[in-house]
């Protein structure tokens, strides 16, 4: 729907409207970059004032570019605008807008520069152009009505807005708010790229050091990644304010997007003036980051995406197979791009030096030097040179052999369910008389229940993800399973390959890029451990609810491992280091540090003040040790979260577990799991918290107990797992909190006293941030020391302290301020209108699980044998096809005179065409003189189609048998009655009759005359009444008892636990083991 006063789009529009957007925005952006200060520089000559002239001209057409790319913008947000962005059209609109990435190449190569661009820019366009064409082509479309605004983000369970909309509003508006400072403020100096150096007495060798670090020394690196990723979210976060505006007709979202594009715009006005950066690079990442950052931003939004439905045909359609698939593959490639420049992005080959031959690259400052030194130094760049092109340097033969085991691992682990959970129902059977009551209980066979089971692989979750309207969840899954691990492996292989053309400073980063995300990879496994833990609890014996482990989870597991010790194996060794670090002294690259050459650090301090620096920095140690030793003793013996099952919105089961209780619930699925959880929380942790300790002390470092800690502290670091712990704790609460409302619920609620959470939260912090520290202290001397934070006014205080601040501010003002849900049932009135609008879905469900027929089964099948229905000689299996039972439904034994008369109902069948008509709870009437309530359960329904069997023998002969009703339908109307005590709960259960057709037995009936014959007659029973108080006793359950049999072959009464039950779910939601406001 178009915005009020806009007209509907016309056929073919939209398209129009993008190529528009192409063509407008390639324009402006090129006037921007033709028009930059230092291309005006060479006309400022003050003698005849024609610089003044041309600046000022360059400048008025720089203002035209900005708004001819804020046109441009402006109309390829049209599809938004007019409410079509799902259609065929919509998707053509977005497939032409990505050309946008190939007219900048095409501007930047023939019109501006005239002379082929780097390879690195060229691949780089080509790699997103196919990306992103591939995403809008082949992924998903959100359908959600987008007129309901905020309100629209309800969450299940109590409300509150989702937990993906949480975090994507906190996150987008965080990042906004800092990268409109970042626009207006500027870099203070540069970064350098090289490692810490010390200075020379060789002033020749100092040169070639100075020279070689100014090829590193790259102006504005922050801006370089930052300015992409705002551009991103401002188009993004515009297009979603657009599309709302236009479906609720409110122009002040209209306005804001509209706001939020001259932000992009001011992003690229950036990037072409300050930063001086090219259109080739500017088309590939910031339409990389906008079309990325917008798939993620709908998947946090939107609730219903769907790919096209089977019944439509097109070359734009896409069904969910093969478009899942394809989509993920186009994020892939956007992925490993997006990561490649971020890790690149101070190489001089993202812009114009390059190009216009300005960058020094050939120049290592020889000329400088003697001619003894610039030979020495030449020869050992060829040295160095002819040693780093050996492929597999570095690499072991199990290293290899590990790299396919992953592989291996990680397709059967995401193809195969890696866990089962399962909601079992105990069985229940009515037994008529004391003897078979007496047996039954007796017996202790465990019951198999009705089980529903569920479990699905990585691959089907994330297309029932979709399914069930949780995108997000999908998102996160699909970049777990299908994403992150060929990133892994690629990297992994490039690692132990070390191909030539990897340069060394890239080389380093994938090393790091492994190690740290190698830890991380135990999230998954975490999750499907807590959720076996939760499913499992309290512990065995629990008949409700279980879970376990299957194959696929151990294959992840396997998988998991193997990363970590790959990522540990192919890190930089400390005895490479000094090897490395000599040879970078002999070609002069100005990243040695321990050499002869330089000057010690126990030179350049004085031996107090490295004592005091060492004894602070082991205090400092120690004091976090103990904090997040603190905090991890406290996360294990805290509640962290409440949860609650729901039905229908009612609380059916609660627990209150802390990890320890969770750990000891995974144990009774898996020892080895429990085991696995201590180590990696609590004995790792300790273990490495000594090694370092002893690491970081100076009096035993050349001492046999240093020797082993600086050989021991890497291998346990990486085990060490308290924040992988924190995290995957935090991600359950994001789990329940993310899904929508529905029938059955999982919900949690966090405690009145957080210490649990709070510690858990803590633990993670205080881990990640001790590992960090170590990082540091640890890390080889011959690798770059890269700042985190920016030289920005602020600095640490605003830059690095301040997102976060504001994260959490965002995160808590939503969480705290979001839409709630009225009680779903906060009376009996409501109980009942509940009740009534499930009864269709309960009558489908009872036609489909009450078997047709009941009682003697054996005795059935041979009835219907002699009827012709079924053959005698069919299988056992057959017999039990559709009946229950192995005894007769009823007996019943009363005198009528001198006689004794035996009513035996052997069968019934048509039970399956049960329909309940009403279920209605009674209030108790107000009575003040007792505390106790008096409660009714009405249940009225009807049979359509039932008939029993009965055989009548008087005195010890059969006298009649046969099919005794109901050729009519027989309405019914049952009491349940209990009494509930304040403190106590509910007492037990009473059946009784309130009301049951009147029974007409005319009936075609055999009567026995003599062994050998038998006559056929039609007899009104109707006035017997010792017939119709069998029926009557058998549906009220007077002539028997309804017994549990549980999965560990334990026996309860049904009414019984019925009102345990039924307690227990009041005390739940009330607080009450009685109803107190009814």
């Amino acid at each position: 729907m178009p915005l009020h006063g806009l007209p509907v789009v016309a056929q073919g529009a939209l398209v129009v409207s993008s190529v528009l957007s192409v063509v407008g925005s390639a324009s402006g952006l090129a006037l921007l970059r033709g028009t930059r200060p230092s291309e005006l520089a060479r006309f400022d000559s003050p003698r005849d004032g024609r610089g003044t002239r041309q600046l000022l001209l360059g400048n008025v057409l720089g203002v035209f570019g900005a708004l001819l790319l804020y046109i441009g913008l402006v109309l390829g947000s049209m599809p938004m605008l007019m409410g079509v962005s799902t259609d065929d059209e919509g998707k053509a609109a977005a497939l032409v807008q990505q050309t946008l990435v190939l007219a900048c190449w095409l501007v930047e190569r023939y019109l501006i520069c005239g002379r082929p661009l780097p390879v690195l820019q060229s691949c780089c366009c080509a790699l997103v152009w196919l990306g992103t064409t591939i995403i809008e082509w082949a992924g998903p479309r959100p359908y959600d009505n987008m007129s309901l605004g905020m309100p629209g983000q309800i969450a299940g369970c109590d409300g509150g807005f989702r937990s993906p909309f949480v975090i994507y509003a906190s996150v987008w508006l965080t990042l906004l708010t800092f990268g409109s400072l970042l626009l207006v403020c500027g870099e203070e100096g540069t970064c350098v790229m090289s490692a810490e150096t010390s200075d020379d007495d060789e002033d020749d060798l100092n040169r070639v050091t100075s020279s070689v670090a100014d090829l590193h020394r790259v102006p504005h690196a922050f801006r370089r990644k930052a300015l992409p990723v705002v551009f991103g979210m401002a188009t993004s976060m515009s297009g979603i304010l657009l599309a709302t505006g236009s479906a609720s007709n409110d122009m002040g979202y209209v306005v804001a997007g509209a706001l939020l594009l001259m932000m992009a715009v001011l992003c690229a006005w950036d990037w072409l003036w300050r930063l001086e950066m090219n259109l080739a690079t500017w088309g590939a990442v910031f339409q990389g980051f906008a079309t990325t950052l917008r798939v993620i931003q709908g998947h946090f939004v939107f609730r219903d995406f769907r790919w096209d439905p089977p019944d439509v045909h097109g070359i734009l359609v896409v069904y969910q197979f093969p478009g899942l698939q394809m989509f993920m593959f186009g994020m892939f490639v956007m992925y490993i791009t997006l990561q490649f420049y971020l890790y690149t992005s101070t190489w001089r080959q993202w812009g114009d030096e390059f190009i216009t031959g300005e960058a020094p690259i050939a120049d290592l400052g020889l000329s400088s030097l003697s001619r003894e030194v610039s030979v020495d130094v030449m020869e050992e760049e060829k040295l160095y040179r002819a040693s780093s092109n050996r492929l597999c340097r570095g690499s072991s033969w199990w290293q290899w052999f590990l790299l396919p085991v992953c592989m291996v691992c990680i397709l059967v682990g995401t193809h195969v369910p890696l866990i089962r959970t399962e909601f079992v129902l105990p069985d229940v059977t009515w037994l008529h008389d004391e003897a078979a009551i007496q047996k039954f209980e007796a017996s202790h066979e465990p019951g198999q229940g009705h089980r529903f089971r569920d479990g699905d692989s990585y691959i089907d979750v994330i297309t029932w993800l979709y399914d069930r309207r949780l995108p997000c969840s999908a998102l996160v899954v699909s970049y777990n399973a299908m994403i992150l691990p060929p990133l892994q492996i690629l990297f992994f292989f490039l690692i132990l390959l070390r191909p030539s053309f990897v340069p060394e400073e890239l080389h380093q980063a994938m090393q790091g890029y492994v190690m740290n995300l190698a830890p991380m990879r135990f999230t998954q496994p975490s999750i499907m451990m807590l959720i076996v833990g939760i499913a499992n609890m309290p512990g065995p014996g629990d008949s409700l609810f279980g879970g376990w482990f299957t194959s696929g989870y151990w294959f992840f597991l396997t998988y998991c491992i193997s990363v970590m010790i790959l990522a540990w194996s192919v890190q930089p060794k400390e005895d490479d280091c000094d090897r490395l670090v000599q040879s970078d002294q002999g070609r002069g690259t100005g990243l040695a540090v321990d050499s002869d050459l330089d000057l010690t650090e126990s030179e350049v301090d004085t031996a107090e003040e490295s004592e005091i620096r060492d004894s602070l920095q082991s205090t400092g140690l120690l004091i976090a040790a103990v904090c997040v030793a603190t905090a991890v003793y406290l996360a294990l013996t805290r509640p962290f979260l409440n949860f609650e099952y729901r039905l229908s919105g009612v609380v059916v089961h609660g627990m209150t577990p802390t990890i320890l209780d969770l750990w000891f619930s995974i144990g009774s699925v898996s020892r080895f799991l429990m085991c696995f959880s201590a180590a990696t929380c609590v004995f790792a942790p300790c273990a490495w918290i000594f090694f370092f300790a002893l690491r970081m002390m100076p009096r035993y470092r050349e001492r046999w107990l240093g020797h082993v800690a600086r050989r021991a502290e890497p291998v346990v670091r990486p085990w060490v797992m308290c924040h992988i712990w924190a995290a995957s704790f935090c991600l359950v609460y994001y789990i329940v909190t993310a899904r929508n409302k529905a029938v059955v619920e999982v919900c949690a609620h966090v405690p009145k006293a957080p210490v649990g959470l709070v510690a858990v939260v803590c633990m993670g912090i205080g881990t990640y941030a001790l590992i960090a520290f170590a990082k540091d202290k640890t890390r080889p001397a011959h690798l770059p020391k890269k700042s985190s934070v920016p030289n920005l006014p602020g600095g640490v205080c605003v830059w690095g302290l301040g997102p976060v601040a504001m994260v959490m501010f965002w995160g808590a003002l939503l969480c705290s301020h979001g839409p709630t849900r009225p009680p779903t049932i906060s009376s009996v009135v409501d109980l009942n209108s509940a009740v009534s609008r499930i009864l269709p879905a309960v009558n489908r469900k009872l036609y489909a699980k009450i078997p047709e027929s009941s009682g003697d089964c054996e005795a059935y099948w041979q009835y219907r044998a002699r009827q012709g229905e079924v053959l005698i000689s069919s299988p056992q299996s057959e017999m039990t096809r559709g009946c229950s039972g192995q005894s007769p439904l009823t007996h019943f034994t009363t005198m009528t005179g001198r006689s004794v008369t035996n009513v035996t109902a052997l069968w019934a069948k048509g039970l399956n065409t049960l329909e309940l008509a009403n279920v209605k709870v009674l209030a108790p009437a107000a009575n003040l003189s007792t505390a106790e309530q008096q409660w009714y359960l009405t249940i009225s329904g009807l049979f359509t189609d039932v008939h029993i069997y009965l055989q009548v023998l008087v005195d010890g002969e059969e006298f009649l048998k046969g099919y005794m009703c109901c050729d009519n339908k027989l309405h019914f109307t049952l009491q349940v009655s209990a009494v509930c005590v304040p403190g106590v709960g509910f007492g037990s259960m009473h059946l009784q009759m309130l009301h049951m057709d009147k029974i007409d037995f005319v009936q075609r009936t055999e009567m026995v005359t003599s062994p050998s014959s038998s006559a056929s007659f039609e007899m009104d029973y109707g006035t017997s009444a010792v017939v119709e108080q069998t029926i009557e006793n058998f549906m009220t359950l007077k002539t028997g008892k309804l017994l549990m049999r549980h999965s560990d072959g334990s026996t309860s009464d049904t009414l019984g636990t019925a009102s345990t039950v039924l307690s227990q779910i009041i005390d739940l939601n009330a607080g009450h083991h009685c109803p107190q406001h009814i």
